[in-house]
């Protein structure tokens, strides 16, 4: 797992361009729920221990290039003090500021979204590698008719087929 997440990570960075030395984030990017954050997450916990460097340059970044928008919910959140975005029917959360809220988040990009990334692409890597070699291992291990390996079992069929 941890090698299929990394994986992932470091081809998010990659494609997003973020493999480069980013200013250092301040506290606030190392605990808690961002501003911005969705509510809600994943059913269940997944732990992956990554490496530190990566870890750093996600958050990092994310605060770089959600610096503007984080400063403007901030603000939001001053001129809207009962205001709570996620739940609606309280006090402060009119339709407007709610769709003022919305826009401003939209434009932050928190590390959660960058290790749901991350690890979409490990498991979308290791299924395309499942795929191909199981194909080309029971191609190489194919029986005649009737003859049964050492760890074939009866009753049991088993199709592969390679996606394109």
């Amino acid at each position: 797992m941890i090698a299929l997440v990394t994986g992932g990570l470091v081809k998010e960075i990659a494609d997003r361009e973020w493999d480069r030395e980013w200013p250092d984030p301040p506290h606030q990017a190392y605990g808690g729920r961002w501003p911005g954050s969705p509510e809600g997450g994943w059913p269940e916990k997944l732990t992956v221990g990554l490496p530190g460097d990566l870890v750093h340059t996600v958050r990092a970044a994310c605060w770089s290039t959600s610096k503007e928008g984080i400063g403007q919910l901030d603000r939001w959140h001053e001129r809207h003090p009962g205001a709570r975005p996620h739940c609606r029917t309280r006090p402060g959360c009119t339709v407007q500021a709610l769709a003022e809220y919305t826009r401003l988040a939209s434009t932050v990009i928190t590390p959660g979204v960058i290790w749901r990334a991350a690890f979409a692409r490990g498991i979308h890597t290791a299924e395309t590698r499942h795929q191909t070699h199981a194909a080309i291992l029971i191609s190489a291990q194919a029986t005649a008719p009737r003859q049964r390996s050492a760890t074939s079992r009866p009753g049991l069929t088993t199709e592969m087929s390679r996606r394109a």
